[in-house]
């Protein structure tokens, strides 16, 4: 008997891999050649690959006896039943040739035999997801036109009709679903997402726009919100948050947002309450406003850690980190590659500010590769690290643009364990008191600092308060310890007012500053009065086992200072004690010249005496002293030094080095007068009369 079958189709979509769901009913009918029913005809459905020279083929799937799937079918040559009724693989066609079964979507193999049949195999044959049921798409779905529909595998469409706006759908939200936004939306509310796993992305451009009563509170684990526009209520108008995390594994990601808040009371994006493991990468902050662009916040729970908050490849105005609640704990901060703009909307913060204002402890941050940039005058300056232990800043930048900030480009203050490579600070031309870099131990004290191989260039204009390239001090009755500066470059050529490469200070009589060690840098300076290259300065308390080694310091008027040069402003008078000095090379500094050397009557009692051929800088310069007519016993070089000399008590000496006098036994100069800025040589004989010449090198200090 010759088989004609006709299989019943059924709506749905057809895939290259199947679903995997609720059963699929299959209904087929067995019919002769001539058109007549095929009753009695064996039917076997098997997985594939399928074994099909014997009867039946091998492996049997599992059918089952209804779409529920809860029962599998276990008879033995059965006809056609209602859902529900005893079923069997391999089953017979009733007296009309139909059969039917429920099966999983897939792929499969139907055999057909019994007596007076010719086998007959369908392979390939497919049970495909129908209709009305859910299907999880385990392969690649292959469709010639488009497919509409508000949820596919947990992702949830804001399609204006099943999910009307993205705010409704909020209301009651799933947990583990991405959250697909292809239009703009107005969030007027503070809407709280407490489930876990939920993801809001945008397509098109679309845009979030905020009332201000609006806000996102993502407390559920592993939520966030990426490529969105969030449009806040304005600048100057006091609102809420764009987006508040207080969960872990939270992410803020590609977001293009701004016009958040009037006050810095909070942040345009803020964690809190003790989140962890959070990301805030790849956003750009449009529009400037009084909050702080990202804020994390460790506040509201006492003794709460926060860990692991990574900030990079954005491009805001501020990133600011505080431990603010009692106990509070933040452990590791990255900060890597950000473009910060700081001071923008009259805000007074750094671009970057890490530290405990309230709380137990920060440790353990990174902040590399940065870069900062003033928009305005009026903020702190670049980056703040306040009671944090253990960190590196390395490779940040920091840029003044011309404007004016109340700080440093680095503050350091409180901290332990630090390391500052390879920075650059450009601080321009500042009319105030303030630095490059300050390790300050205003709080608790400063132990363990590297200073090293950065660079600080600017041109302070400061007639009265002195700025300095690097600051190592205190004003507080604190301690300050172990802190190594070396291998830096400070050029300050371009300043006008007062100002110092390194300043090392104590004043405070509980202050002690001890193992501070100043070698290898590279120090350019103006020239001018009162500037320095290296002060070490104790005004009171206590300085001990400080080391200045060899450094490279270059047209400052004083190169070294252990009270600095004008005690009546900006550097006070003191002493240091315990100061082991190396070499301080200063080849430059304010000119020497003829007219500084002041001779005697006795180096022409009748005729003309001249000093000629001046040469040098610094501490040490040559001329050529030219007698008169006659001359007379013992006579005096008076030098009214270009460059005025630390102290009082520094020793100079005035050397003879040839000429065309006649030598004599003995002959030579002696220091009789000490003086910072005229010392008095008194010559030892009666010098050769007659127009001849000396040639003489005065050198003071080392």
């Amino acid at each position: 008997m010759s088989l004609k079958l006709f299989r019943f189709a059924f709506l749905g979509l057809f895939l290259t891999l199947f679903c995997q769901a609720q059963e699929v009913r299959y209904d087929g009918v067995v019919q002769q050649r001539s058109g007549l029913p095929g009753p009695g005809v064996t039917i076997a459905v098997c997985t594939q690959p399928a074994v099909t020279t014997t009867t039946p083929c091998s492996p049997l799937a599992t059918l089952y006896t209804n779409s529920g799937g809860g029962t599998v079918c276990s008879g033995t040559l059965l006809p056609p039943a209602p859902p529900g009724s005893a079923c069997s693989n391999p089953m017979i066609a009733d007296g009309l040739g139909n059969y039917h079964f429920y099966a999983a979507p897939g792929q499969y193999t139907l055999q057909f035999y019994g007596f007076g049949v010719t086998p007959y195999i369908i392979q390939d044959f497919n049970i495909t997801c129908s209709v009305g049921f859910s299907c999880t798409i385990t392969g690649p779905l292959n469709a010639n036109g488009g497919i509409s529909t508000n949820k596919v595998n947990n992702i949830v469409y804001i399609d204006g009709t099943v999910n009307t706006t993205l705010a409704a759908y909020l209301a009651a939200p799933s947990a583990n679903t991405t959250v697909v936004v292809p239009s703009n939306q107005t969030i007027s509310s503070d809407i709280i997402i407490s489930v876990a796993g939920l993801k809001i992305t945008c397509e098109n451009g679309a845009t979030l726009t905020y009332t201000t009563a609006g806000r996102l509170q993502f407390q559920g684990d592993r939520s966030g919100i990426e490529g969105c526009k969030l449009i806040g209520p304005g600048s100057g108008t006091s609102g809420l948050e764009a987006a508040l995390f207080t969960g872990t594994n939270q992410f803020f990601r590609r977001n293009y947002y701004g016009a958040f808040g009037s006050t810095a009371g909070n942040g345009d994006v803020t964690v809190s309450a003790g989140a962890s493991h959070f990301s805030f990468t790849d956003n750009v902050e449009y529009a400037a406003d009084g909050d702080f662009s990202f804020y994390v916040n460790n506040c509201c729970t006492a003794n709460a850690t926060m860990t692991d908050i990574r900030v990079e490849n954005n491009d805001i105005g501020e990133f600011i980190a505080h431990a603010t609640t009692a106990g509070t704990v933040i452990n590791g901060i990255a900060s890597v590659g950000n473009h910060f703009h700081a001071a923008q909307a009259s805000k007074i913060e750094f671009c970057e500010e890490i530290g405990v204002f309230g709380g137990s402890s920060v440790l353990n941050v990174t902040s590399i590769g940065n870069k900062c940039q003033l928009t305005a005058s009026g903020g702190d300056g670049g980056y703040s690290f306040a009671s944090v232990v253990n960190y590196t800043e390395s490779g940040d930048q920091f840029y003044a643009n011309g404007f004016q900030y109340t700080i440093c480009g680095s503050e350091n203050v409180a901290t332990q364990s630090g390391s500052l490579t390879g920075n650059l600070f450009a601080t321009g031309s500042q009319s105030t008191g303030v630095c490059g870099i300050d390790v300050n131990p205003n709080g608790s004290g400063n132990t363990d600092i590297s200073v090293n191989s950065n660079i600080i260039v600017g041109s302070p204009a400061s007639p009265s308060q002195a700025f300095s390239g690097i600051y190592v001090g205190t004003v507080n009755a604190l301690s300050l310890k172990n802190i190594n500066v070396s291998g830096n470059i400070v050029d300050i050529t371009g300043a006008t007012g007062k100002s110092a490469a390194i300043w090392v200070q104590a004043n405070n009589a509980g202050a002690n500053v001890s193992n501070v060690h100043v070698t290898g840098n590279l120090l350019y300076g103006p020239g001018n009065a009162g500037d320095n290259g290296i002060v070490f300065e104790r005004d009171t308390g206590t300085m001990v086992h400080n080391v200045v080694g060899p450094n490279h310091v270059f047209n400052f008027n004083t190169p070294y200072s252990s009270n600095a040069n004008s005690p009546s402003a900006g550097f006070a008078a003191g002493t240091v004690d315990s100061v082991q000095s190396g070499q301080v090379v200063a080849s430059a500094g304010v000119p020497c010249t003829n007219g500084e050397l002041a001779l005697s009557a006795g180096w022409q009692s009748t005729g003309s005496a001249t000093v000629t051929a001046v040469a040098g800088n610094g501490q040490t310069c040559s001329w050529t002293i030219t007698t008169g007519t006659t001359t007379a016993a013992n006579p005096t070089v008076t030098d009214t030094l270009t460059n005025t000399l630390p102290t009082a008590t520094t020793v100079c000496e005035l050397n003879i080095h040839g000429g065309t006098h006649t030598a004599a036994a003995g002959e030579g100069f002696q220091q009789t007068t000490l003086s910072a800025t005229a010392p008095v040589f008194t010559f030892n004989g009666t010098p050769t009369a007659g127009g001849t010449t000396y040639f003489v090198t005065r050198r003071c200090g080392p």
